[in-house]
């Protein structure tokens, strides 16, 4: 790839330009095979006849599943580029705010074929390869990022309902139980919150230990349950990152699966509280 084309991809992601000397070439690729291309430091590559040198790696989120290469791509200064045969060509472009929902069809009758329609020719032009780690089927030529977001949510909406519902189901069971419980233990809460009053707390200072006892009952399930999430979450998303190249927020899911959970917590949390708080009155 030239490295002009390379800034300006790089530009579109928010990153900064980088610059090759007038005999280098860069690697582009994935993480997980950072340790192959330490192997290239002392490699050089012929092209036109002028040896380049190997100038560095860049691991960014660079769509290298079969768009810009399958697993890496070399960068090249441009005067170098200009004596190798194209082996194949991407056009991509940014415009402001979303996409028309009929842009997709529209480049395909400029490009004189009908939406999901491939000639051979363009057949044979979409054959770029695909990563080690990948297994991709399309037909398209045309890819629509907002067409492609919306796709990809509603799949991953498709099984991550099902999960969440069994995930809810399996909380409110546990919660239940804890709720039921707490509340249970009667005769244990009369005699302990007896002591307290006869040794001279108030009311307020009564409510409050009982506000603690019924928090730190729901806490240690819950903190529990949100480190060993977090480290499936956390080993998940390093992996993802590692095999795909797509970069993305590893927390940003867990966080708002939690938040979902943690409502339903605090839901019954506050609820057990004010029982709780009703029937130590009702026993003191």
């Amino acid at each position: 790839m030239k490295l002009s084309d390379y800034n300006a991809l790089r530009e579109m992601l928010g990153y900064e330009k980088i610059g090759l000397g007038e005999r280098e070439y860069l690697l582009q690729a994935k993480e997980r095979i950072v340790r192959a291309a330490e192997e290239m430091t002392g490699q050089t590559v012929k092209i036109g006849g002028v040896s380049y040198k190997y100038a560095g790696c860049e691991t960014i989120g660079f769509e290298q599943n079969g768009h810009n290469g399958a697993d890496y791509l070399l960068v090249v200064p441009d005067d170098a580029a200009e004596e190798m045969t194209p082996y194949y060509s991407l056009c991509m472009a940014m415009f402001e705010g979303k996409a028309p929902e009929d842009l997709e069809e529209k480049l395909y009758e400029a490009d004189g074929l009908s939406a999901g329609s491939v000639s051979a020719q363009g057949q044979d032009s979409a054959d770029r390869g695909v990563g080690t780690d990948t297994f991709y089927s399309s037909n398209s030529t045309i890819f629509i990022r907002d067409t492609e977001i919306y796709q990809m949510r509603f799949m991953m909406s498709v099984v991550m309902f099902p999960l969440f519902y069994i995930g809810l189901v399996f909380l409110c069971t546990a919660l239940t139980v804890l709720a039921v419980q707490q509340l249970s233990d009667s005769a244990a809460n009369r005699r302990r919150y007896g002591i307290l009053q006869n040794m001279g707390l108030t009311e307020r200072e009564l409510s409050r230990t009982a506000f603690r006892q019924t928090a730190l009952y729901y806490l240690c399930p819950f903190i529990g349950a949100l480190l060993l999430g977090g480290e499936i979450s956390l080993y998940i998303g390093r992996n993802f990152l590692l095999y795909s190249g797509v970069m993305d927020a590893m927390w940003s899911y867990f966080g708002k699966a939690a938040l979902l959970f943690g409502i339903v917590c605090l839901l019954y949390f506050g609820i057990t509280c004010v029982e709780f708080n009703r029937r130590r009155k009702e026993q003191i």
